[in-house]
């Protein structure tokens, strides 16, 4: 009597389950297509939208940006206010005119679990302005942690990096 019981349990179940469950692949595809979606997102906000790209950040994110600040939690809406603001803006507009910031171009996206994804992403940026004024546009890196809460992917880590080309000495 117990086992047809347990048994009927076990067919109650499995005509519960759905014959297309997702497989890992799909998921993945999935995830990776919510990661691309917050690129998309930074891209859009970015130098427009303080506010957006701060709702991008986890409310425990920490960012490092290129100059070495730590930055954390949505404070960074005060930054990217600071920095998208029409004066900043103008200035790099005098030096740059014809630099539009380009689209972050990801170099690698890889899933540590479920809900947690390490992205690098190339980028160029306008340098600070040297002693003389002169301003030039640099390479980068940026590295992101991504974390999904409630569905949606939020930078838990930025960390921002200029990239400087690397000449080794000759020997001798």
């Amino acid at each position: 009597m117990r086992s047809k019981r347990i048994g009927g349990v076990l067919i109650a179940l499995v005509s519960v389950v759905p014959t297309s469950a997702p497989t890992a692949q799909t998921v993945r595809q999935d995830d990776e297509i919510g990661v691309r979606a917050f690129l998309k997102a930074w891209d859009d906000a970015w130098g427009r939208d303080a506010h957006a790209l701060a709702l991008l950040h986890a409310p425990d994110c920490v960012t490092v940006n290129r100059y070495g600040a730590v930055i954390e939690g949505r404070a960074v809406e005060r930054a990217f206010t600071m920095f998208f603001s029409p004066q900043v803006q103008q200035f790099y507009k005098t030096k740059v005119p014809d630099f539009q910031t380009p689209p972050l171009k990801p170099i690698k996206i890889r899933f540590l679990s479920a809900a947690l994804a390490t992205v690098q992403a190339e980028w160029k940026a306008p340098s600070p302005p040297g002693p003389d004024g002169a301003v030039s546009i640099e390479d980068m890196i940026v590295s992101l942690v991504l974390v999904q809460r409630e569905g949606k992917w939020l930078a838990i880590q930025v960390d921002l990096h200029n990239v400087r080309k690397f000449a080794p000495s000759p020997p001798g």
